[in-house]
C-alpha cells in the first residue's frame, strides 16, 4: 500500500484532496483550493475528522491530547495565483 496516491476533485467548492500512505505509521494530505476567476472574495474552510477503529484501543488514556498533537506535523505552503501581465492590467468587473 505504500506510496499509493488517491485524487478527488469537488467542483462546486474547488478543492482538491490529495493523500498518500508514506507507510505504516504515516499517511499525508495535501489539500489544494482552486482559485475561481471572476469572483473577487475567494475563501475557504477545512475541517478534518480521523475516524479509528476501536480494535487499535487508541483512547484519551492511552493516547492523550498532548501526545497526539506532539505527532502530528502540520506543514503549510501557500502558493501564489499564477496571472499574466494582462490579467493583471484588466480592470475587475
Amino acid at each position: 500500500m505504500a506510496g499509493l496516491h488517491q485524487r478527488r476533485l469537488l467542483p462546486v467548492i474547488m478543492i482538491e484532496v490529495r493523500y498518500k500512505i508514506h507507510d505504516e505509521y504515516s499517511i499525508e494530505f495535501k489539500q489544494r483550493f482552486l482559485v475561481r476567476q471572476g469572483i473577487k472574495d475567494n475563501r475557504f474552510e477545512v475541517n478534518t475528522w480521523l475516524f479509528i477503529p476501536n480494535s487499535l484501543d487508541i483512547t484519551p488514556q492511552t493516547y492523550g491530547q498532548d501526545l497526539f498533537y506532539r505527532d502530528v506535523k502540520s506543514n503549510v505552503r501557500l502558493i501564489t495565483p499564477v496571472y499574466t501581465l494582462c490579467d493583471l492590467g484588466r480592470e475587475s468587473g
